[in-house]
């Protein structure tokens, strides 16, 4: 086996600060980024800001300009666990190095692989050093001294760049599948767009428009509301929470990017009734609150035991034929659904009679039941990859703090049978 040898990060890594870039001169958007803290996941990995990026027109020194593969670590936290975070850079001339970034730059490339460094530096023994020596109260920050300061084991570069492969695999393949995710999803907005709301779909050659309270629509569409269109428009219950409950509760953390995730659901174990048991279609809409308010997301789970608190309205379609269409509907409607709230500061609620007012124009079941079979099968594909990205994940996050440390002997590993099992 191979062996491990004691060291410090700076005896061949060196960090550097990034540029102080002029506040006068970040605009909403442009041609480069600067990049922030916001910008990591908490376990290492670039993540988009998804439109609340920081763009930069002014001066800087072009050393700042970041190119593919370059890596740089959070030497401030943001927020909780971000401190000490490793991204890759995934394109060159589009991302700037601010200051409250590290880049990390090998100076002994014969003892020290920087995509190792890379996972070494998202592992617990790094990351625990790091917050250890951080200073500062309510924002914690790092410094490139104390990173180059962490004690590290280290096995030959051979070794290193064997782990780093293993792990990229992993990364690779958790970021392939989240831009899968991305271009389905957009593949099936595009094609609501087109069929409703610029009137392209099927046979609409032929098609006749005619004036209704929401505009020409084509003839035989009806003008009808959400409730008109909806078994169920109700908010959840008030959950009596029981670790040992029967049933998972959605609640408002949970939907988020349009999407539902169970991963902060708890359990309850009050009786639910039928109309409050959330079911394969349903739409949940969250409803109160301020900064989450109108978000919306789409049951796509056959799950018996779900049901969302009081915080969240469900939305079931009277016909499940049209849940892909109405689904989508609502979800493009956010941002109407988002200003719709009433009340106090701290207090606004989203009442499921104005929810149940919303005016929708009704097309014809042949239309409802083309667009069902087209876009069904590209929405059902998210929730399998969004699947398979959680075990990936999971996967890489147990062998991660194993591989680094030298607890898992790297030459006897098949990564092509392992990446199979959680695929």
């Amino acid at each position: 086996m191979t062996e491990w040898r004691e060291a410090l990060l700076g005896d061949a890594l060196d960090v550097r600060h990034g540029y102080a870039f002029k506040g006068e001169c970040f605009r909403d958007d442009g041609e480069l980024i600067v990049l922030t803290p916001g910008n990591f996941h908490d376990s290492g990995g670039f993540k988009p800001k998804s439109g609340k990026e920081k763009y930069y027109d002014g001066p800087y020194p072009p050393d700042y300009l970041l190119a593919k593969g370059d890596v740089v670590v959070a030497m401030t936290e943001q927020a909780h666990g971000l401190l000490g975070s490793t991204a890759t850079i995934p394109t060159s001339g589009r991302y700037l190095h601010n200051q409250r970034l590290g880049l990390l730059r090998i100076t002994s490339p014969d003892r020290l692989d920087l995509r190792f460094c890379y996972h070494l530096l998202n592992g617990p023994t790094a990351r625990h050093q790091i917050q250890a020596t951080a200073t500062g109260s309510k924002v914690r920050h790092t410094a490139p001294e104390r990173i180059r300061a962490v004690h590290v084991a280290l096995p030959d570069v051979q070794t290193q760049r064997t782990i780093g492969r293993i792990l990229d695999a992993f990364d690779d393949l958790i970021e392939n599948n989240r831009r899968r995710i991305e271009l389905l999803e957009q593949m099936v907005e595009a094609i609501y767009r087109e069929w409703f709301v610029r009137f392209r779909y099927p046979g609409q050659e032929a098609a006749v428009m005619v004036d209704s309270p929401l505009g020409p629509i084509p003839a035989g569409w009806a003008v009808k509301t959400i409730q008109d269109l909806s078994a169920v428009v109700t908010r959840g219950i008030a959950p009596r929470y029981a670790d040992t409950g029967s049933w998972t509760v959605i609640n408002q953390r949970c939907i988020r990017d349009s999407r539902i995730s169970l991963d902060v659901a708890r359990r309850q174990e009050r009786d639910v009734p039928a109309s409050k048991q959330v079911r394969f279609g349903d739409i949940l809409i969250n409803s109160t609150g301020v900064g989450t308010l109108g978000r919306v997301g789409m049951m796509l789970r056959e799950q018996r035991d779900l049901t969302a608190d009081s915080h969240v309205t469900i939305v079931r379609p009277l016909d499940p034929g049209m849940q892909p269409w109405f689904g989508l509907h609502l979800l493009l409607r956010q941002s109407e659904l988002e200003t719709m709230g009433v009340g106090s500061t701290g207090q606004t609620e989203l009442g499921r009679q104005a929810i149940g007012r919303l005016p929708i124009a009704l097309p014809g079941p042949t239309i409802l039941g083309g667009f069902a079979e087209m876009s069904w099968p590209l929405v059902l594909e998210v929730p399998h990859l969004l699947d398979q990205n959680r075990n990936l994940v999971a996967m890489r996050d147990l062998l991660l703090p194993r591989l680094v440390t030298g607890q898992i002997d790297v030459s006897k590993m098949d990564l092509d049978a392992l990446v199979d099992s959680v695929a």
